[in-house]
């Protein structure tokens, strides 16, 4: 696996926690950010974290051709995907500019590679905000959400600061 990757899901892995007991999250008993009800694939159950790590690295990460981003851009998008799914790409082509198809493609990724990725990640944090205040759970949910971007935002600003 790649620097970025292992980056990006130390960060997520973090965020998420070990484990929330059912009742806590609508896709059940979640491990390491796995929901249950939403990865029946997992077995056997729960995931250990070597499994959640590949698990991320599958279906999250490569199909999504995350790898193809810039780092900081691609960590953001990723943490994105995994809370939004394929809104997160849709986010991620409306800040860029390009056609909303929930797919991320070459225009989108040229654009991408075309936009300085400190502005680039801001403004897709900043679009990811607003999708947050649509969601019927904003008032309950809307502090941690906002934390977790923040967390997000920083930890892009230091990793675009230790590029070359």
């Amino acid at each position: 696996m790649d620097e970025t990757f292992a980056r990006s899901v130390g960060y997520l892995l973090h965020d998420e926690g070990l484990h929330r007991p059912e009742g806590m999250d609508p896709g059940g008993e979640t491990w390491y950010g796995l929901a249950r009800n939403y990865h029946q694939d997992l077995t056997p159950w729960p995931p250990n974290k070597p499994q959640a790590i590949e698990h991320y690295h599958q279906q999250y990460w490569l199909p999504y051709r995350l790898d193809e981003l810039p780092a900081p851009v691609a960590y953001a998008v990723f943490d994105g995907i995994v809370q939004h799914d394929r809104s997160a790409v849709r986010i991620l082509q409306t800040c860029v500019g390009t056609t909303v198809d929930g797919t991320l493609g070459p225009n989108t990724l040229a654009a991408a590679w075309a936009m300085d990725p400190e502005k680039l990640v801001k403004r897709f944090l900043v679009s990811r905000a607003r999708y947050y205040t649509c969601l019927g759970n904003w008032e309950k949910e809307g502090n941690g959400w906002l934390n977790r971007l923040f967390a997000v935002h920083t930890r892009c600003l230091r990793w675009t600061a230790q590029s070359p």
